[in-house]
Protein backbone atom coordinates (compact mmCIF):
# COMPACT_ATOMS: atom_id res chain seq x y z
CA UNK A 1 0.00 0.00 0.00
CA UNK A 2 1.36 3.08 -0.57
CA UNK A 3 1.92 6.26 1.94
CA UNK A 4 -0.87 8.41 -0.24
CA UNK A 5 -3.51 5.78 0.03
CA UNK A 6 -2.53 5.06 3.64
CA UNK A 7 -2.70 8.56 4.53
CA UNK A 8 -6.39 8.46 2.43
CA UNK A 9 -8.14 5.37 4.55
CA UNK A 10 -6.50 6.79 7.67
CA UNK A 11 -8.34 10.32 7.18
CA UNK A 12 -11.83 8.21 6.14
CA UNK A 13 -11.47 6.42 8.98
CA UNK A 14 -11.10 9.46 11.54
CA UNK A 15 -13.87 11.27 9.42
CA UNK A 16 -16.19 8.02 10.18
CA UNK A 17 -14.72 8.18 14.18
CA UNK A 18 -16.05 11.60 14.32
CA UNK A 19 -19.32 11.25 12.76
CA UNK A 20 -19.70 7.98 14.67
CA UNK A 21 -19.24 10.41 18.18
CA UNK A 22 -21.48 13.47 16.73
CA UNK A 23 -24.21 10.93 16.18
CA UNK A 24 -23.43 9.38 19.91
CA UNK A 25 -23.23 13.05 21.32
CA UNK A 26 -26.71 13.90 19.88
CA UNK A 27 -28.15 10.92 21.03
CA UNK A 28 -27.27 11.59 24.19
CA UNK A 29 -28.18 15.02 24.48
CA UNK A 30 -31.80 14.05 22.82
CA UNK A 31 -32.23 11.87 25.86
CA UNK A 32 -31.47 14.01 28.33
CA UNK A 33 -33.69 16.80 27.17
CA UNK A 34 -36.48 14.15 26.95
CA UNK A 35 -35.78 12.91 30.66
CA UNK A 36 -35.90 17.03 31.25
CA UNK A 37 -38.87 17.36 29.89
CA UNK A 38 -40.94 14.25 30.68
CA UNK A 39 -41.38 13.32 26.67
CA UNK A 40 -39.88 10.40 25.23
CA UNK A 41 -37.54 10.74 22.13
CA UNK A 42 -38.98 10.15 18.59
CA UNK A 43 -36.51 7.88 16.58
CA UNK A 44 -37.64 8.71 12.92
CA UNK A 45 -40.24 11.92 13.56
CA UNK A 46 -42.37 13.28 11.65
CA UNK A 47 -41.25 15.94 9.19
CA UNK A 48 -42.58 18.76 8.27
CA UNK A 49 -41.79 21.75 5.05
CA UNK A 50 -43.07 25.04 5.25
CA UNK A 51 -42.81 29.00 4.83
CA UNK A 52 -43.20 31.73 7.47
CA UNK A 53 -43.83 35.41 6.89
CA UNK A 54 -40.55 36.01 8.75
CA UNK A 55 -38.74 32.81 9.32
CA UNK A 56 -38.39 31.59 5.31
CA UNK A 57 -38.07 28.11 4.03
CA UNK A 58 -37.80 25.67 6.90
CA UNK A 59 -38.02 22.09 7.48
CA UNK A 60 -38.34 20.20 11.04
CA UNK A 61 -38.63 17.19 12.26
CA UNK A 62 -39.88 15.45 15.25
CA UNK A 63 -37.48 14.77 17.65
CA UNK A 64 -39.71 13.61 21.05
CA UNK A 65 -42.99 13.72 21.98
CA UNK A 66 -45.25 13.97 25.37
CA UNK A 67 -47.01 16.10 27.62
CA UNK A 68 -46.36 18.71 29.77
CA UNK A 69 -48.87 20.99 31.66
CA UNK A 70 -51.82 18.70 30.52
CA UNK A 71 -50.92 19.34 26.93
CA UNK A 72 -49.96 17.49 24.07
CA UNK A 73 -46.37 18.49 23.56
CA UNK A 74 -43.73 17.91 21.04
CA UNK A 75 -40.05 18.81 20.65
CA UNK A 76 -39.18 19.92 17.12
CA UNK A 77 -34.94 20.35 15.23
CA UNK A 78 -35.90 22.78 12.85
CA UNK A 79 -33.52 23.77 9.60
CA UNK A 80 -34.55 27.38 8.36
CA UNK A 81 -32.92 29.22 5.04
CA UNK A 82 -33.59 33.07 4.84
CA UNK A 83 -33.78 35.07 1.85
CA UNK A 84 -33.03 38.51 2.69
CA UNK A 85 -33.91 41.49 0.96
CA UNK A 86 -30.24 41.96 0.18
CA UNK A 87 -30.71 38.02 -1.68
CA UNK A 88 -28.47 36.60 0.30
CA UNK A 89 -29.46 33.45 2.27
CA UNK A 90 -29.13 32.95 5.88
CA UNK A 91 -28.94 29.23 7.42
CA UNK A 92 -29.88 28.60 10.90
CA UNK A 93 -30.63 25.44 13.33
CA UNK A 94 -33.30 25.69 15.87
CA UNK A 95 -35.25 23.87 18.53
CA UNK A 96 -38.87 24.53 18.94
CA UNK A 97 -41.18 23.50 22.21
CA UNK A 98 -44.72 23.09 20.12
CA UNK A 99 -47.79 22.69 22.60
CA UNK A 100 -51.04 21.54 20.51
CA UNK A 101 -54.22 23.70 19.87
CA UNK A 102 -57.91 21.87 19.42
CA UNK A 103 -58.12 23.61 15.97
CA UNK A 104 -55.91 26.28 13.91
CA UNK A 105 -55.97 29.58 15.22
CA UNK A 106 -57.04 32.51 13.21
CA UNK A 107 -55.01 34.84 15.49
CA UNK A 108 -50.98 35.30 14.25
CA UNK A 109 -48.39 37.13 16.44
CA UNK A 110 -45.07 36.72 17.81
CA UNK A 111 -43.66 37.92 21.33
CA UNK A 112 -40.29 38.22 20.84
CA UNK A 113 -36.79 40.10 22.89
CA UNK A 114 -37.59 44.08 21.71
CA UNK A 115 -34.06 44.63 20.38
CA UNK A 116 -32.98 41.40 18.12
CA UNK A 117 -36.69 41.27 17.60
CA UNK A 118 -36.64 44.39 15.34
CA UNK A 119 -33.65 42.51 13.56
CA UNK A 120 -36.51 40.55 11.66
CA UNK A 121 -37.58 43.29 9.66
CA UNK A 122 -34.78 43.11 7.77
CA UNK A 123 -35.88 39.85 6.67
CA UNK A 124 -39.02 41.40 5.47
CA UNK A 125 -42.19 40.03 5.91
CA UNK A 126 -43.09 42.06 9.37
CA UNK A 127 -46.55 42.33 11.16
CA UNK A 128 -47.77 45.62 13.22
CA UNK A 129 -45.74 45.97 16.48
CA UNK A 130 -48.23 46.68 18.97
CA UNK A 131 -48.23 48.84 22.06
CA UNK A 132 -49.43 46.86 25.35
CA UNK A 133 -49.43 49.96 27.39
CA UNK A 134 -46.92 48.87 29.90
CA UNK A 135 -43.66 50.45 29.53
CA UNK A 136 -41.93 48.05 30.85
CA UNK A 137 -42.86 45.05 29.05
CA UNK A 138 -42.63 47.40 25.51
CA UNK A 139 -38.94 48.06 26.23
CA UNK A 140 -38.08 44.60 26.87
CA UNK A 141 -40.68 42.66 24.37
CA UNK A 142 -41.78 43.27 20.74
CA UNK A 143 -45.39 42.43 20.49
CA UNK A 144 -46.35 41.70 17.16
CA UNK A 145 -50.02 40.74 15.14
CA UNK A 146 -52.64 41.86 12.60
CA UNK A 147 -55.30 41.63 15.00
CA UNK A 148 -54.39 43.91 17.58
CA UNK A 149 -57.63 43.94 19.88
CA UNK A 150 -57.80 39.68 20.13
CA UNK A 151 -53.92 40.03 20.82
CA UNK A 152 -54.05 42.55 23.73
CA UNK A 153 -57.28 40.44 24.79
CA UNK A 154 -54.41 37.42 25.02
CA UNK A 155 -51.79 38.97 26.50
CA UNK A 156 -53.42 40.51 29.67
CA UNK A 157 -51.40 42.77 32.69
CA UNK A 158 -51.31 39.19 33.95
CA UNK A 159 -49.74 37.20 31.00
CA UNK A 160 -47.48 40.03 30.74
CA UNK A 161 -45.77 40.11 34.34
CA UNK A 162 -45.60 36.19 34.37
CA UNK A 163 -43.48 36.98 30.91
CA UNK A 164 -41.57 39.61 32.69
CA UNK A 165 -40.82 36.62 35.14
CA UNK A 166 -39.98 34.20 32.60
CA UNK A 167 -37.26 36.80 31.09
CA UNK A 168 -35.92 37.66 34.51
CA UNK A 169 -35.34 33.30 35.33
CA UNK A 170 -33.54 33.09 31.74
CA UNK A 171 -31.47 36.64 31.89
CA UNK A 172 -30.77 37.47 35.57
CA UNK A 173 -29.28 40.63 36.00
CA UNK A 174 -27.99 42.89 33.14
CA UNK A 175 -26.22 45.96 32.61
CA UNK A 176 -29.85 48.46 32.46
CA UNK A 177 -28.02 49.64 28.96
CA UNK A 178 -28.66 48.65 25.40
CA UNK A 179 -25.88 46.41 25.29
CA UNK A 180 -27.23 44.71 28.44
CA UNK A 181 -30.85 44.00 27.00
CA UNK A 182 -29.43 43.65 23.46
CA UNK A 183 -27.33 40.20 25.83
CA UNK A 184 -30.26 39.22 27.76
CA UNK A 185 -32.34 39.19 24.40
CA UNK A 186 -29.60 36.60 22.82
CA UNK A 187 -30.35 34.40 25.49
CA UNK A 188 -34.26 34.54 25.40
CA UNK A 189 -36.25 32.76 22.45
CA UNK A 190 -39.70 33.60 20.81
CA UNK A 191 -43.38 32.96 21.70
CA UNK A 192 -45.69 32.46 18.19
CA UNK A 193 -48.60 30.97 17.10
CA UNK A 194 -47.74 28.48 14.50
CA UNK A 195 -51.22 27.45 12.75
CA UNK A 196 -52.09 24.72 15.00
CA UNK A 197 -49.65 25.40 17.56
CA UNK A 198 -48.07 27.68 20.25
CA UNK A 199 -44.51 27.52 20.25
CA UNK A 200 -41.38 28.70 21.83
CA UNK A 201 -38.56 29.04 19.62
CA UNK A 202 -34.61 29.04 20.63
CA UNK A 203 -31.55 29.01 18.70
CA UNK A 204 -29.22 25.92 18.23
CA UNK A 205 -29.85 21.96 18.88
CA UNK A 206 -31.34 19.85 21.35
CA UNK A 207 -29.09 19.97 24.85
CA UNK A 208 -29.77 19.79 28.57
CA UNK A 209 -29.09 23.87 28.45
CA UNK A 210 -32.35 23.85 26.20
CA UNK A 211 -34.44 21.59 28.20
CA UNK A 212 -33.61 23.79 31.20
CA UNK A 213 -34.99 26.79 28.92
CA UNK A 214 -37.57 25.10 27.56
CA UNK A 215 -39.07 23.75 31.48
CA UNK A 216 -39.19 27.32 32.53
CA UNK A 217 -41.17 28.35 29.40
CA UNK A 218 -43.95 25.81 29.47
CA UNK A 219 -45.78 27.22 32.26
CA UNK A 220 -46.46 30.82 30.11
CA UNK A 221 -46.74 28.82 26.64
CA UNK A 222 -49.32 26.59 28.48
CA UNK A 223 -51.16 29.29 29.30
CA UNK A 224 -50.78 31.16 26.34
CA UNK A 225 -52.47 27.94 24.24
CA UNK A 226 -55.41 27.96 26.80
CA UNK A 227 -55.96 31.41 25.65
CA UNK A 228 -55.55 31.14 22.19
CA UNK A 229 -57.99 28.41 22.55
CA UNK A 230 -60.35 30.60 24.43
CA UNK A 231 -60.13 33.35 21.55
CA UNK A 232 -60.78 31.19 18.85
Amino acid sequence: MSKEAFIFILGLMVFAAALYWLAQANTKDRQTMAEILGMVVVQKGEEERGKDYVLGNFRQSLAMQGEMHGRPAGVWVRSVRRFTKHNSKNMSLQTVLAFDLKGESQTAFRIEPALTGKLQSWFGGDQPVISSGDPEFDRLFRFTSQDSSAAIQILNPEMRNQLLAFRKAVVGDMPNSDLGRFSGDLMMGIFAVEGNRATYTVAGTPSEKIARHFAMAGPFLAEFAERLQKQA
